[in-house]
């Protein structure tokens, strides 16, 4: 079994497109206004039902129990973090683990379609693979794990602010929705800041033009204040700014 990072580095068509992140958010139902082919597809969680992807990225057991059939059926990876979780913590048993129990993640390993990467929530690591910073929701993990892989530009439908599913996910609403008791998905969008900011990585929502481009009318006395102004925009925006 590789870790993501092997895997990544090891299959130059990783590198031909730039990636576009799916998660279950509003607008996740826009996806047939764009030419999805142009990019990598990476599925969050229960949104690898809806369509083929490269790459289904999973932290929780629970949602491959939920959709082993169509994980093999749509993802031609699944990534999930050594220590996958249960019930929305670290579980008790490694991938290296389940592998040889679960029959989805069995049948997976032995086509070399399973893949794994060091979560920074979990206690143990596993050899001296990266550690992927995880933290309010699985769009967090994947943008970090594309960014730390060398992904330089990443585009997304369906990771939205707000507490809502697109409709293609209602059956979820009352299983799965902010079930890690977060009162919306908005936190997330601080985080995505700072992966922007060490990373330099090209990120927005597919549905937005960008980069988002800020233009300061000022005299040279005033540049300190725009210099300001500007490392402070770099700092909190969760999309790309020029």
């Amino acid at each position: 079994m590789k870790s993501f990072f092997e895997w990544f580095q090891s299959d130059r068509v990783n590198q031909l497109k730039p990636w576009l992140i799916l998660g279950k958010g509003p607008s996740f139902s826009k996806r047939t206004q764009f030419d999805l082919d142009q990019y990598h597809r990476m599925s969050l969680n229960h949104a690898v039902r809806e369509l083929p992807v490269r790459v289904a990225h999973i932290i929780d057991l629970d949602v491959v129990n939920d959709c082993g059939d169509v994980i093999l059926r749509n993802a031609e990876f699944l990534v999930l973090p050594w220590v996958p979780h249960v019930g929305n913590r670290p579980g008790p048993h490694n991938l290296g683990e389940l592998a040889q129990a679960h029959p989805v993640l069995r049948h997976l390993d032995r086509e070399q379609r399973l893949l794994w990467y060091n979560h920074s929530r979990a206690r143990r690591q596993h050899g001296d693979s990266p550690v992927v910073r995880v933290k309010f929701f699985s769009a967090v993990a994947a943008l970090n794990l594309l960014a730390q892989a060398g992904v330089r530009t990443v585009r997304s439908l369906g990771v939205d602010g707000g507490a809502a599913y697109s409709e293609e996910f209602s059956d979820l609403k009352d299983r799965t929705l902010l079930s890690n008791r977060r009162s919306s998905f908005d936190r997330q969008f601080e985080e995505m800041a700072r992966t922007i900011a060490t990373t330099g990585i090209d990120y927005a929502p597919l549905d937005i033009e960008a980069p988002i481009r800020v233009y300061v009318g000022a005299t040279e006395a005033e540049m300190l204040a725009v210099k300001v102004l500007e490392y402070s925009i770099r700092k909190h925006a969760s999309m790309s700014v020029e």
